[in-house]
């Protein structure tokens, strides 16, 4: 059962988000599901002044998912909890089993819903109160995989086709790669960016629209700032072949 409150709390703060803030936080980026784990944890941290409900789910990428709705092979324990000004709160993230990919990373996401408490004061029954939610990636890991997934960027390959202006790059690895950052550069020194934001399926390709008019020459790489497992960034540069 989700907390009723979610859907007008979250609209509430996409029109606020100025001026509020969540009070709990989440340790980490992202969360790594080794395949023979017995159970993940992750640990809430609530960083404010009153206590919080935190309701916690997984989905497989749909966002407007719910407890109830989503199929997601995970469960987590507990599912509801209350979180005291200061203190913290572990999750316990325990994979109930289902025929995945065994050859690749497979992603599922980590949904953590923090709802205040109700206002006592009866000068504050107007108040408007927000719901903040936070999803977090979960990678989960099958054994064997070729590679290391924190170097998996360095193994990106790209070329660029002048006709159309357009930089195709691939993935060959199991792994998911998440860029926050891509740019070009030039043998003269020169930066272009290109993009912020993405994410690399695994052995898959992604195609960008070179918008600007300069040349992508031989000598001209691809610079890319990714995240790894334990949050830092990673750059890897890469040579243009081309096509």
């Amino acid at each position: 059962m989700l907390l009723r409150m979610k859907l007008f709390l979250l609209s509430g703060f996409l029109l606020s988000a100025e001026w509020a803030s969540a009070s709990v936080i989440i340790d980490g980026t992202r969360v790594v599901y080794p395949q023979k784990a017995r159970e993940v944890t992750v640990q809430l941290h609530n960083t404010g002044e009153t206590p919080s409900l935190v309701q916690s789910w997984v989905d497989e990428g749909d966002k407007d998912a719910t407890p109830d709705s989503s199929s997601a092979p995970f469960i987590i324990t507990p599912p509801i909890s209350r979180i005291e000004a200061g203190s913290g709160q572990a999750l316990r993230l325990t994979f109930t089993g289902r025929d995945l990919p065994s050859d690749r990373e497979s992603l599922f996401w980590l949904n953590v819903l923090e709802v205040p408490p109700a206002p006592e004061s009866a000068e504050d029954k107007n108040l408007m109160q927000l719901a903040f939610r936070s999803r977090l990636k979960i990678f989960y890991r099958p054994v064997g995989l070729a590679g290391r997934a924190n170097l998996s960027s360095h193994s990106l390959e790209c070329g660029f086709e002048s006709e159309n202006r357009v930089m195709s790059c691939t993935n060959p690895t199991p792994y998911h790669i998440s860029v926050v950052k891509l740019e070009l550069v030039h043998e003269s020194g020169e930066t272009d960016p290109v993009e912020k934001g993405l994410m690399f399926l695994p052995f898959a390709t992604h195609d960008f629209e070179i918008g600007f008019k300069k040349d992508v020459r031989q000598g001209t790489k691809a610079v890319f700032t990714s995240i790894n497992d334990f949050g830092g960034a990673v750059e890897a540069s890469i040579d243009i072949s081309q096509r």
